[in-house]
């Protein structure tokens, strides 16, 4: 007899009778080959003493994947697995128990690129120096490796982690697999921040408006009332025009928002916004107002404190509502400053060490706070490298 079995399980080990299974089989030129239905409540896809699609023009090595869901778990995707038609299959796939939705604050507490390990692995794409730990190459590593990660983090008072889809896609991983490495982070007590987009790397990355949008898209349902924090991309000022990006935001932003999800913009360094040729610094917030959080700020690294400290002081009295800005995002504060980029690339590069990236992390956190015309405080809420 031949079968093809999935078979679901709790994170305890017992079965789930009422799990709903999605299951798709390819044959070995890709295509779909007949499972009716291919949805259902029951863990046996196939049973026969006959080998698997005989006669309908299909030809084996076939390969299955799909995805399982049950009331009170997250869902899960198991990946193509490969069968001979012939023999019987048992796929097993374990759900974990879904975690409350939990709404981010406002302050940031993270270190994305100044974290050493000893003796931790090279990773694809990571500094000379791989004691270096770099947020977004998190999934890099292999699971033992990541619980040192989280150990160290947690021990550090680390909780905001920063993961890129991009990124993640450039390694080969898929948008299932970068959803478990979100839900592997939440569930482990840190809060992912997304990046949804990058600056293509190679020609194979190359898109359109409309491309780009839907690249996000495929990652974007299965992420929402899961991660609290999503940034539209790295460095949007370097690789798209200003109406580009506000058109990105105008269709990401009804989707993020109402979720409860915090949306913000990274630019190039020394940019607070990104406004069309002669505009202001207002003009572009202003055009955001109930359609982004705030900015995920880069500092120029060539400047010393003393001018580090004045571009924050510049920053935050507009965001209080100085030089015409908006106080109000929306929900009655000013649109958050977080400055995320202080001087990730000198630590990567071992210009900088962990405590010389730490002290300038303070003097982002430390910054006097400004008050509007209206009242309206505005401060730095956080660093990407140190705190």
């Amino acid at each position: 007899m031949i079968e093809l079995n999935v078979k679901v399980f709790d994170s305890n080990g017992q079965p789930i009778p009422s799990a709903i299974i999605t299951l798709y089989v390819l044959d070995k030129f890709w295509h779909e080959c007949p499972m009716e239905p291919r949805i259902r409540q029951q863990a046996n896809f196939y049973n026969s003493d006959q080998p698997f699609a005989q006669g309908t023009g299909t030809q084996g090595p076939f390969f299955v994947y799909g995805s399982v869901m049950a009331a009170g778990f997250d869902p899960a995707y198991f990946p193509m697995t490969p069968w001979d038609g012939t023999a019987t299959l048992d796929i097993s796939v374990a759900l974990s128990f879904k975690q409350p939705f939990k709404v981010a604050p406002r302050p940031w507490a993270g270190n994305m690129c100044g974290v050493h390990i000893v003796g931790a692995p090279a990773v694809p794409g990571g500094a000379a120096d791989s004691s270096l730990i770099l947020d977004w190459f998190y999934e890099r590593y292999e699971p033992d490796f990541r619980a040192i990660i989280r150990a160290t983090w947690k021990e550090a008072g680390i909780v905001d982690v920063l993961v890129s889809w991009p990124d993640s896609q450039e390694f080969g991983h898929t948008p299932a697999q970068f959803r478990a490495i979100c839900q592997e982070l939440i569930q482990n007590g840190f809060r992912p921040c997304a990046m949804l987009s990058a600056k293509p790397t190679s020609s194979d990355e190359i898109r359109d408006l409309q491309g780009t949008l839907e690249n996000i898209m495929l990652v974007l349902p299965l992420i929402l009332k899961l991660v609290p924090r999503m940034c539209l991309g790295w460095e949007l000022s370097l690789w798209l025009s200003p109406s580009d990006v506000q058109w990105l935001i105008d269709q990401l932003s009804p989707l993020i928002l109402p979720n409860g999800t915090k949306f913000y913009v990274h630019f190039q360094e020394g940019y607070p916004s990104y406004q069309q040729p002669g505009g202001t610094v207002a003009d572009f917030w202003h055009a955001n107002v109930n359609k982004l959080t705030g900015i995920l700020y880069q500092k120029k690294l060539s400047q010393n404190n003393a001018e580090f400290l004045d571009s924050l002081s510049d920053c935050l009295q507009r965001f209080c509502g100085g030089f015409n800005m908006p106080d109000d995002k929306g929900d009655g504060l000013p649109f958050d400053f977080i400055g995320l980029e202080l001087s990730a690339q000198w630590q990567f590069n071992g210009q900088m060490t962990t405590e010389q990236g730490n002290a300038l992390g303070r003097v982002a956190i430390n910054a006097p706070h400004c008050f509007g015309p209206n009242g309206a405080e505005a401060w730095v809420l956080g660093s990407g490298n140190g705190f």
